[in-house]
């Protein structure tokens, strides 16, 4: 390993490397999300059980908003946290593709925010260190579900 990169991990905030990790799976998502053709938004394999494009981008921003309350509120991960009114409003601002989109970027911006402001010693903790590995699991997830959903109408193009 060289100097400067030794030296680069040393330095780096353990809170600032994981905030990095948020962001780059939500670029990612969203980079993959960005190419679906609109007439692909809402198609699905018939099962019960699988998730459109549209759909996962909902549950991804719904998941969101409630790790933002979770981190914010030091709660522990839980549907319960978000009210009524923030899962009609989630519902509202991911109606059309652009609007899920938009929603994407911004909860996972605000996710990587918090990520980066929470207190070391309490990232320390097995309890918030695992909220912060949830949201880059839960992502990552629906991410390769997504890719695989493009490869079922045709597209192997990796978006990076």
């Amino acid at each position: 390993m060289s100097k400067t990169l030794q030296s680069q991990q040393a330095t780096i905030d353990p809170r600032e490397f994981d905030s990095r990790h948020v962001q780059f799976v939500v670029d990612r998502f969203y980079k993959t999300a960005k190419h679906i053709p609109a007439e692909r938004f809402d198609w699905k394999p018939q099962s019960e059980h699988v998730k459109s494009a549209h759909e996962m981008l909902r549950h991804i921003v719904e998941g969101n908003h409630i790790l933002i309350h979770s981190l914010s509120e030091r709660k522990p991960l839980s549907p319960s946290l978000l009210s009524e009114e923030e899962r009609k409003h989630i519902q509202a601002e991911t109606t059309n593709y652009e609007m899920a989109l938009e929603a994407l970027r911004t909860s996972g911006q605000k996710v990587a925010e918090l990520v980066e402001s929470i207190p070391i010693e309490l990232l320390q903790q097995d309890e918030m260190a695992r909220l912060v590995m949830a949201s880059i699991v839960h992502m990552s997830y629906h991410w390769g579900q997504l890719c695989y959903l493009q490869t079922m109408w045709g597209d192997m193009e990796n978006y990076r």
